[in-house]
């Protein structure tokens, strides 16, 4: 890592635990542990939390949900209890080179929004598990699937502007293609050309049914119409990161 000058930030990882997710959120905090005086979040939700005895050296937020994973109500959930003035979403399989994490911690000092990465290497199981040089030197880049896939770094009065993320998606799908939408719209912002690193892990089971639900959501705003997101974020904003957001 160079030796300059770094913000703080707070890094922010939503979490549902399944065994091969273990390993990948080691590595993140491993990494993330070479930048002193930062914030760690990870943001578990499930019925009973399943890493509080791992010792991770980060701040654990547990929310309390038998609903599927909704990775918007973790990021507002940190956002609300973020201490520092930069916030990095990203998540829990993702990898940056930490240069190029501070070179875009550097750029979004004149901008709102920073995306770090232009394409992602999907790591196979034997190069995630191996030395962090040899992992950033894998080099077969694919496209995203959304600009925010991944990571996403923030000033926080740029992510509270735009009501932080949608919390009306669940499970894996359109919640990134939403925010990209907000960010586009309503936010000085920037893609850089670095790389990420996806960590291997099993992928999630297709759920037909919810991602019809997702879909149906997104219907309603995929027009971009200004004054309809603006609605619906104002609408949001008095209940973004609630942790009794279900009531159990």
């Amino acid at each position: 890592m160079t030796n300059t000058y770094i913000p703080k930030f707070t890094y922010v990882i939503p979490f549902r635990f399944e065994a091969d997710r273990i390993i990948p959120l080691r590595r993140v905090v491993e990494i993330l542990s070479g930048f002193q005086g930062s914030e760690i979040i990870v943001v578990e939700q499930d019925k009973y939390s399943k890493i509080s005895h791992l010792n991770l050296k980060v701040n654990h937020l547990f929310l309390k949900s038998e609903l599927p994973f909704n990775k918007g109500w973790a990021f507002n959930a940190a956002l609300r209890r973020s201490t520092s003035p930069i916030v990095i979403c990203a998540d829990a399989d993702f990898l940056i080179n930490p240069n190029h994490l501070i070179e875009s911690l550097k750029a979004l000092e004149e901008y709102e929004c920073i995306i770090p990465h232009s394409k992602v290497v999907k790591l196979n199981g034997q190069q995630s598990m191996g030395e962090l040089n040899n992992i950033f030197s894998v080099d077969n880049p694919v496209q995203k699937v959304a600009m925010t896939d991944g990571m996403a770094i923030f000033k926080k009065e740029a992510l509270l502007k735009i009501c932080g993320w949608n919390e009306d998606f669940l499970g894996f799908g359109m919640v990134n293609t939403f925010q990209d939408l907000k960010i586009k719209k309503f936010l000085n912002w920037k893609e850089l050309d670095y790389v990420g690193y996806h960590l291997f892990h099993q992928p999630e089971p297709f759920d037909v049914g919810l991602n019809n639900r997702n879909h149906q959501i997104w219907d309603q705003f995929k027009s971009g119409d200004t004054n309809i997101l603006n609605q619906q974020m104002q609408a949001a904003a008095p209940r973004i990161g609630h942790l009794n957001k279900y009531d159990i």
